[in-house]
């Protein structure tokens, strides 16, 4: 009988979530996430690791339907060289700096708002129907990682990669996307990131172009994160996007979190957007098992 690893984990998180843009009346709401993640690998004994992961998830923003199951994403790996196949997602979702270094990786405890400069970006791995099946190649090695995606669903061909490399603290990627469905979408975004030793920080800048010249958008974002003592961090950050006709568009968010152990972390953070017209703030719970 063959013999694998099986592994079940995930997250949940839980709290309140205001949006002064609502135009339901509605401003303060529940906002909860419960996600569970099964994966399982096996060896051969040429020491080739083959293995797959799931992922079902319930949002609160439809408590009414049923958790969901993403397609499943399989892999094939030896040594620095991993190959995986289905619910791959893009390169540049999974470049390194694009996301905030916060636990939902966005402000407070939902995400809210992470100031992404990568703002038509295919997306990742999710528990989501209908994910567009590809490939997948990565290579690491001595700071060195390489990532490719291809994906290819009749109307809609996406080619995505990115390179990145490490030495001491410091971290540069830069990454690509051109998508050939009819929204013709095209990315380039560079991150930086690094260690100052009383904080980490980081900078990126994404260019996203789309088929309708109006969606076209250039954006920058910094962030700071300091850490406050033993268990809190603080995370600040700011962008600017320029975006037509919209013209020029700040955000900033600060995201303060405290760590209660066990892997439970309460959370509060604070956004604002031009873009978005108006101001976000969520407190909460967020545990990973």
């Amino acid at each position: 009988m063959a013999a694998a690893e099986v592994t079940i984990g995930g997250l949940g998180r839980f709290g309140v979530h205001y949006d002064e843009s609502a135009d339901d009346g509605q401003e303060t709401n529940l906002t909860s996430r419960f996600r569970l993640n099964f994966s399982a690998a096996t060896q051969t004994d040429a020491g080739i690791e083959v293995g797959g992961l799931l992922r079902i998830q319930h949002d609160h923003s439809n408590p009414a339907s049923a958790a969901k199951a993403g397609a499943a994403r399989l892999h094939a790996a030896m040594g620095p060289v991993t190959v995986q196949v289905g619910n791959v997602g893009d390169a540049v979702d999974a470049m390194p700096g694009l996301y905030l270094p916060t636990t939902s990786v966005g402000t407070g405890v939902n995400f809210m708002d992470s100031g992404s400069v990568a703002i038509h970006s295919v997306g990742g791995f999710g528990a989501k129907a209908g994910v567009v099946n590809g490939v997948a190649f990565k290579l690491g090695m001595s700071g060195l990682n390489l990532q490719v995606n291809a994906s290819d669903d009749h109307s809609d061909r996406v080619l995505s990669g990115h390179l990145a490399y490490k030495i001491g603290d410091w971290q540069v990627a830069l990454a690509g996307l051109d998508d050939s469905s009819p929204m013709e979408k095209n990315i380039v975004v560079g991150t930086v990131t690094g260690d100052l030793g009383f904080a980490s920080v980081g900078a990126a800048f994404g260019r996203n172009e789309n088929v309708d010249p109006n969606m076209d958008a250039d954006k920058v974002r910094i962030f700071g994160h300091i850490p406050v003592g033993m268990a809190t961090e603080l995370v600040i950050w700011g962008a600017d996007e320029d975006k037509n006709p919209d013209g020029d568009g700040g955000s900033f968010g600060i995201d303060v979190e405290h760590h209660l152990g066990g892997g439970v972390t309460a959370v509060a953070g604070f956004s604002d957007s031009a873009i978005d017209d108006g101001a976000q703030a969520s407190a909460g719970v967020f545990f990973k098992f």
